[in-house]
């Protein structure tokens, strides 16, 4: 395999991965779909390169020198890698998201025992199914069910964060809202996110916390229109694989696309 020396304006066959990583880089164009990106060293540097096809039977190694990609801001996740500042179309993997959100504990970690972001997002979607008329889950659909699930998938990419706190950070907020667009358009949601998603939102977190042992009473939440124990079976302690494996089977049931 032949090394060569990145320049700009190399055009290059790579796979939808590299193609994002190095399109965001501003230093190719984009073409084909062939090759795989991974992390590697040469010459005693760390850095990235790309192996693709070409016209030359043994093919090419094109190498990225790390100092070149320290304008680039991503993060790992479970299957690779995210870019939550300037995040696009296509960015989101389900499985990321079920596998970070099961990990991610509510209330800073100060309820009683674990109580996941899954968790969380699962019981939303049944105080939708709940508190909603059958007339208003038969006219949206899914759309309703599969926002009530995602509405907090952004934070498998931005981290929880406590609302007193995110309401002081408007760059977490716009950050937030970024990931959140790219999804929606990912996902074929429509925006805004609806308003009955909001309030299932906030009646599952009083819910929870009660269940989770806080007194809630000034938090200012509005209270369920049924009873908790209407909804007690819902609330069950289950370890963080479990919820992700309830999250991405909720998933599968709403016809949100796998990648």
């Amino acid at each position: 395999m032949s090394k060569l020396k990145f320049k700009v304006g190399d055009r290059v066959k790579v796979t939808d991965d590299a193609e994002a990583l190095m399109e965001r880089c501003g230093i190719i164009e984009r073409s084909g779909h062939i090759g795989v990106i991974t992390k590697a060293q040469h010459s005693g540097k760390l850095g990235y390169q790309v192996m693709f096809d070409c016209d030359q039977e043994e093919g090419i190694t094109l190498w990225i020198s790390e100092d070149l990609m320290d304008h680039v801001q991503f993060c790992a996740t479970y299957s690779g890698i995210s870019y939550p500042m300037d995040p696009k179309l296509g960015d989101f993997s389900l499985v990321d998201i079920a596998h970070s959100l099961s990990l991610i504990c509510r209330f800073n970690g100060h309820s009683t025992h674990m109580w996941s972001v899954a968790q969380h997002s699962l019981l939303v979607i049944d105080v939708l199914r709940i508190s909603s008329t059958t007339r208003l889950i038969d006219f949206y659909g899914n759309h309703l069910l599969k926002w009530a699930l995602l509405h907090d998938a952004p934070e498998a990419y931005v981290g929880d964060m406590v609302r007193p706190l995110k309401d002081a950070m408007p760059e977490y907020q716009e950050a937030e809202k970024r990931i959140e667009r790219a999804m929606a358009e990912q996902f074929q949601l429509s925006l805004p996110m609806p308003d009955e998603v909001k309030m299932a939102d906030d009646r599952a977190l009083a819910i929870e916390a009660q269940y989770l042992g806080f007194d809630i009473s000034g938090w200012g939440l509005p209270k369920p229109p049924f009873g908790v124990a209407s909804i007690a079976h819902h609330l069950q302690d289950i370890p963080p694989k479990a919820a992700e494996l309830a999250w991405l089977t909720t998933a599968s049931d709403l016809g949100l696309p796998f990648r």
